[in-house]
């Protein structure tokens, strides 16, 4: 059912169909009576284009100019022998996205000469006819660009658009022009003299599999487009089958790149499939793409001999094999259709059939299998541009690789690709699972001064840019000249558990693998130790190096090695400064070994009338998920800013210590039916407990403990514990006394809140403790989030927890199938997520544990969808609440949830365009606020940003400094809930000296004369209406914040 609706949805109807094919029709009648030309021009000769304003469309390879080029029949306009409609459009494979009708030009036989097919006069001929061609359409007052035929720039194509249709236009030569078997692989037929000149020619030509290919697909192209048109036009599972598996191949860009699936390849294995029996005439839509995902994953394309004709024998197919990465060939025999595919691709390519097989079957995968996109910049954990000069390989390869650059039409770039991807397969083991290669050639867009941060934060508005070659093109365009070009590489890694190790070991000294192991990595490799007492050669890397750095490294060390390239042709991509966010590792180690060590004299407390049962680390600090740990207790205590009184801290009034957040810890005692159900005795109870528990941690332990009303403080190594006994009975006790007498339990705003209080966080803390535990790069992840919220004055909007639950769903359900490996890919999926889930429609679930089986999603979906009308704009479920709005019913709203996505889009979109770009653009804009108009500003004193304040460099020891106090965020709360009706506040809470004010629109509009409306507002004896005060409004914010206030300036002053 789902797939019949997506095809109904992305399909041509009927109508569109039809008029597609009479705009065919009318072209095809309006090309066949062009008389015929009555005189004949060289091949070389293109004045009669340049008077019509059309460029040739391709450079010769080698610097060959068109008047290198001969035939023994000059260019003359003829009719085409015919112009046919290739079957895609008729089979309903158009879709919407894609909706050009192809055509088959086939040019007739008197147009060329006997040897065409030698030394690119075949490729000059056909462009010339469709140059020609073009000239007439565009007479026809149709509009005319020019493309590529599958990614070679020596095939033109022609994209005509007329009355809102397009045709692609492809040229073909007619069966005559040459037998298929001239173009075997072995053959020759550009010959090194017209490559090389008489100077540079040698004596026995190579064979030209690649050249004799371009030529070979042209002529069986009809031939094939029958076989297929007769094989499917009787089977509508199958069509639908091929139109699912382009969409799958076209959301992972599959068919998009030069070196992927082609579209042709696709239905030819299929009809493979359908002839080996892996699949009949009466197989399901699922069950053809299941045998499709199926064969890409078991089928050794390297080594089987696959191929449409029967009988292939073995001296054949291993012509093909010698130069092709992968063969599968056509009807003819002569044909590889995996020409162009890649080992990257290919790897890649089986890779997402794998992990897409297992899917097919769950109603909830299906988006993410066919209509969600993996971009390039999104697939992979690490990014390494690699820039690969032209003068200097191009020199190498003459030298070495002659032959080889002859072979492949001196596509010196590609030669290099295989290279690189040969060196960091080898190099890459046991660190990379996968890897891809973006390719960009020349550097468009250099212009552009990468280090202006406002124009990054534009250009992010506008989308990625494509940087490779230009699928269209106008006539009058000059044709890019990738042979003058640099080429530069994206290399996209997957990485695997221990990629960071900073050793890489070889094979014992004495085996003869060891001496490939040293000519490999050169005067790095030595002979090392290993705790197995095993002498072997390793690479040891920069061992003061930060150790992510390890793959880029190795990176740069091979490809410098064994393809001379200098240290400025590398750069990695996936990284922030460090200025961003300060390095926090080793403090995070001290407060959990202060934890653990806490957890351990809690457990050892035995004295109290109950024993601890459970220690819960509730606080963000525990997880490391906050982007700034609290300081060293030691270092916050000054005589400038505190007051000690027998040992302990006090602010000052005339400055403020730096700010130093408490690590929170719930603990959990053993069941009694002695605690009662008088909420006013279980707090005198938790507060006895509090004193005698830090009597027993003082005496027994000699640890610094303060007994509070409340919460108990524990300062151990420099961290300060706040420990919280935590009863959930008080949540059913509060639900009794708010019943009516006798009635059933009722929830409250207050039961909600200790609800959430004493059992959904201390449950949602340890999951996304887990998480942590389970993922390295969750928790860094989680500080660059944060980080970003509050740059963006946002954070104190959606709750922290939140935050991290988001974050943690991005790790336990990535879109890739893969968990990112990198705290700044999974900074980036998290943007992702954020920016395009639609959070009215559905609602996020996360499930941390894997309970919900596919009828409690559908129950929550369902319960989301009724109930949606009063649920919050962001709903985020999680085990512990279903309904998803504990932590969002009041924050963020609608309009600031709107605001978070566009900025999380803008932000994505400049990290993609840093990953893709061929110059890096200062990532620091991404945690620079974007510009927002607000109506006001509140400017703090820089005293009391404690949040900014350096530490002290003398420590004073054993004092109990001032803790959880932040005299700006308090504030803050205070102007929230005096003003909410009035204004929206923003604040960035780790460096903001001021807070901006949004006027609410609903605030600024008058108000009828009553007392409800009189707050904040005066009388405007012309209108009688109430109008809003804001003087009476600014000398508030000032007197609340009295002292931290330096002025109220609002924009219409």
């Amino acid at each position: 059912m789902q797939i019949d609706a997506y095809i109904s949805e992305k399909q041509l109807s009927d109508h569109e169909r039809k008029e597609y094919r009479e705009l065919a029709s009318r072209i095809t009648a309006y090309v066949a009576q062009l008389g015929e030309a009555q005189t004949q021009h060289d091949v070389w000769d293109t004045s009669e284009l340049t008077k019509a304003g059309i460029e040739f469309p391709f450079h010769l390879p080698f610097g060959r100019k068109l008047s290198d080029v001969s035939s023994s029949r000059g260019c003359q306009w003829i009719a085409p022998e015919c112009i046919l409609q290739l079957s895609d459009h008729a089979l309903g494979l158009a879709t919407k996205m894609d909706p050009a009708l192809d055509m088959e030009v086939i040019i007739p036989q008197k147009y060329f000469g006997s040897r065409d097919f030698l030394n690119f006069a075949y490729h000059v001929k056909r462009a010339q006819y469709a140059c020609h061609l073009a000239a007439e359409l565009r007479a026809y007052n149709c509009v005319v660009r020019f493309a590529t035929e599958e990614g070679d720039r020596y095939r033109p194509i022609l994209i005509v658009t007329k009355d809102d249709a397009t045709l692609r236009f492809h040229f073909s030569p007619p069966d005559g022009f040459a037998k298929p078997n001239r173009f075997r692989p072995s053959n020759n037929n550009l010959r090194s003299l017209f490559c090389l000149g008489a100077e540079g020619a040698i004596d026995s030509d190579p064979p030209t599999p690649y050249y004799n290919a371009s030529i070979l697909s042209d002529l069986v192209r009809r031939q094939l487009d029958s076989i297929f048109k007769k094989f499917l036009e009787d089977k509508p599972n199958f069509v639908k089958a091929i139109f699912m598996i382009r969409a799958w191949m076209q959301t992972r860009f599959f068919t998009k790149r030069r070196d992927g699936f082609s579209n042709t390849l696709i239905t030819a294995w299929i009809l493979h499939l359908y002839r080996k029996g892996f699949v009949s005439r009466w197989s399901g839509v699922v069950g053809i793409i299941e045998a499709f995902f199926t064969s890409i994953v078991s089928t050794n394309w390297k080594d089987a001999r696959l191929a449409l004709v029967e009988n292939i024998d073995e001296s054949t197919f291993k012509q093909f094999t010698d130069h092709f990465n992968f063969v599968f060939l056509d009807e003819t025999g002569y044909l590889n259709l995996a020409r162009a595919l890649s080992v990257t691709a290919w790897d890649n390519i089986r890779d997402a059939a794998a992990s897409s097989f297992n899917k097919l079957v769950n109603f909830n995968d299906f988006d993410p299998l066919f209509t969600i996109e993996r971009p390039f910049e999104l697939s992979f954990d690490l990014y390494i541009k690699v820039r690969i000069r032209k003068d200097i390989v191009l020199e190498r390869l003459r030298r070495t690789q002659l032959k080889e650059l002859i072979s492949r039409c001196n596509d010196w770039s590609g030669i290099a690709l295989d290279r690189i991807t040969s060196l960091m397969k080898k190099a890459w083991t046991g660190r990379a699972s996968l890897f891809d290669i973006d390719i960009q050639m020349g550097c468009f867009g250099d212009e552009r001064n990468s280090d202006s941060d406002l124009q990054a934060l534009l250009l992010a508005n506008s989308g990625i840019p494509s940087f490779g070659l230009p699928e269209q093109w106008d006539l009058s365009s000059k044709p890019v000249d990738v042979e003058s070009m640099d080429v530069h590489l994206t290399l996209g890694v997957r990485l695997m558990a221990g990629w960071e190790s900073s050793i890489t070991r070889g094979s014992p000294a004495k085996l003869p693998e060891a001496d490939d192991f040293r000519q490999f990595w050169g005067e790095v490799s030595e002979l090392r130790k290993f705790p197995d007492n095993a002498i072997c050669e390793a690479v040891v890397w920069d061992e003061h190096a930060n150790s992510p750095r390890v793959p880029f490294q190795i990176c740069q060390h091979i490809l410098s090695r064994h393809m001379n390239l200098t240290a400025e042709c590398f750069e990695e991509r996936s990284v922030f400064d460090d200025g961003i966010l300060p390095c926090v590792t080793e403090r995070y180690e001290v407060i959990t070994n202060a934890f653990e060590k806490l957890s351990r004299k809690l457990r050892a407390v035995h004295d109290l009338p109950l024993l601890i049962t459970s220690i819960n680390p509730v606080s963000c600090f525990l997880r490391r998920t906050s982007p700034y740990p609290p300081p060293p207790s030691d270092c916050v205590v000054d005589a400038s800013s505190s007051k000690v009184v027998d040992r302990i801290a006090f602010p000052l009034r005339s400055a403020c210590p730096p700010y130093l957040p408490t690590v929170e810890v719930h603990l959990t005692m053993e069941h009694s039916g002695k605690w009662g159900e008088d909420l006013d005795a279980i707090a005198h109870l938790k507060t006895a407990f509090y004193s005698e528990l830090c009597k027993i941690l003082n005496e027994k332990f000699s640890m610094h403990a303060y007994p509070y009303e409340k919460h108990a403080i524990v300062l151990l190594d420099g961290v300060v514990f706040r420990l919280l006994i935590s009863y959930s009975k008080e949540v059913h006790i509060m639900r009794k006394l708010a019943a009516p007498k006798g009635g059933q339990l009722r929830d409250t705003v207050e039961t909600k809140l200790k609800e959430r209080e004493l059992i959904l966080q201390p449950s949602l803390a340890a999951h996304l403790y887990s998480v942590s535990e389970q993922f390295p790069a969750f928790a860094p992840a989680c500080r660059l989030a944060l980080k970003w919220l509050s740059s963006q004055m946002l954070s104190q909007f959606i709750d922290s927890i939140m935050v991290e639950t988001i974050m943690a769903d991005v790790f336990l359900r990535p879109f890739t199938g893969y968990q990112p490996r990198t705290p700044f890919m999974g900074f980036a999926h998290f943007l992702r997520l954020l920016s395009s889930h639609n959070w009215l429609l559905r609602p996020l679930l996360v499930d941390f544990t894997n309970e919900w089986n596919a009828d409690d999603i559908y129950t929550m979906q369902k319960d989301f969808a009724k109930m949606r009308p009063v649920l919050p704009p962001m709903v985020v479920c999680v085990p512990e609440d279903r309904t998803g709005c504990s932590w969002t019913r009041d924050e963020p709203q609608a309009v600031i949830l709107k605001r978070i996505m566009k900025l999380a889009s803008n932000a994505l979109m400049l990290i993609r365009w840093n990953i893709s770009f061929a110059k890096p653009i200062n990532l620091r804009a991404v945690f620079t606020a974007s510009e927002m108009r607000f109506d006001g500003w509140i400017y703090l004193r820089g005293k009391y940003l404690v949040r900014r304040k350096t530490l002290k460099r003398n420590p004073v020891s054993d004092v109990l400094p001032v803790y959880d106090y932040d005299p700006v965020g308090n504030y803050l709360s205070k102007v929230r809930a005096a003003f909410n009706s009035f204004a929206i506040f923003f604040h960035d809470k780790y460096n903001g000296a001021r807070i901006g004010v949004v006027w609410k629109p609903d605030a600024l509009k008058p108000k009828d004369s009553n007392i409800s409306s009189c707050m904040y507002r005066y009388l405007n004896e012309e209108s009688g209406m109430m109008q809003m005060d804001k003087e009476s409004i600014r000398e508030d914010l000032v007197l609340l914040g009295r002292g931290i206030v330096r002025k109220v300036v609002f924009s219409d002053e």
